[in-house]
């Protein structure tokens, strides 16, 4: 490379510490360094380069200190904690910025974390307030409105599904009476109602579980009766000999409840009785026709064919 144009570049890095700029003559010696590595004379610049930037970082470093142990002393750490951030990307294996790092970042975690204990704490008693008023709509626009401030915070987030939790379990409560009815359209709504709250609640639905216990229990109460009263009329209309009736009856009986035994028997029964009876009619009208198809046939041989 031409000795005229290194000499320039020499030059040009001096000015560049001459005005200050250690960082822009740092990385310049270090660019024409890639292209002339064993030029002496730019090695002991950068040497030179270097010490002058430690020293300058050392003063940074000790004047951040000094601003971020006052803003601790003022019991600011945040600000404390954003100047040592600085100083760590400056000087990142500087012990004593480390050591405070750490220290600060403790403190201010114990202090928010105490904060927000504060904080939980109050609105709890906040709400429970709001509860024993019966200020239902005031309590839900308040905790909707603290699930959209801290989506991020898993305390309150706890807190805003501790609270709904709470306001469902009273209003479970106030509608006892409903719940403990056979109104289950009613109590459906009532359900629907409450998942607004919280469609993820474990009380709605422990509560929805119950109430299908009791309507599906209730149902089959009904049904019960209802297989009794038909089982009964199928054996009238057996004693009856009226078979085909009792027949029609026990297979609509079954598709209510298939797997009722005394039904199956009693379909099966009926369906035998149903049959033979059909079958001895048949038989006998036939037989009644005989004499006359006989004549019919002496009269009318073309007519028939032998098969």
């Amino acid at each position: 490379m031409d000795n005229a144009y290194l000499q320039q570049v020499y030059k040009n890095i001096q000015n560049l510490l001459m005005d200050g700029k250690l960082e822009e003559a740092y990385i310049r010696c270090n660019q024409i360094l890639q292209k002339v590595p064993g030029s002496g004379e730019f090695k002991d610049l950068k040497e030179d380069i270097s010490e002058k930037l430690t020293e300058k970082n050392e003063k940074v470093v000790d004047e951040g200190l000094g601003k971020a142990k006052a803003h601790i002393k003022e019991k600011k750490e945040e600000k404390a904690l954003q100047v040592l951030r600085n100083l760590i990307k400056i000087s990142p294996n500087n012990k004593k910025v480390a050591k405070l790092y750490l220290k600060t970042e403790q403190k201010y975690l114990t202090k928010i974390k105490k904060t927000e204990i504060d904080f939980v704490k109050a609105k709890d008693d906040q709400f429970k307030e709001y509860l024993e008023k019966g200020e239902f709509e005031k309590f839900l626009q308040e905790v909707d409105q603290l699930g959209m401030n801290y989506v991020g915070n898993r305390a309150i987030q706890g807190l805003v599904q501790r609270q709904r939790e709470e306001l469902i379990r009273q209003r479970i409560m106030d509608k006892s009476d409903l719940l403990n009815s056979d109104k289950f359209e009613d109590i459906d709504h009532f359900i629907k109602d409450l998942k607004r709250i919280n469609k993820d609640s474990h009380l709605i639905a422990e509560l929805a579980r119950n109430v299908y216990k009791k309507r599906t229990g209730s149902q089959i109460d009904s049904i019960t009766n209802f297989i009794y009263s038909g089982t009964r009329n199928i054996e009238s209309l057996m004693k009856l000999g009226k078979y085909s009736a009792a027949y029609k009856a026990s297979r609509e009986l079954l598709k209510t409840n298939p797997g009722n035994k005394k039904a199956v028997k009693l379909y099966r029964k009926a369906k035998k009785a149903s049959y033979a009876r059909n079958r001895d009619k048949a038989v006998k009208e036939i037989l009644s026709k005989l004499p006359a198809r006989q004549k019919d046939l002496e009269e009318n041989k073309e007519m028939y064919v032998r098969i």
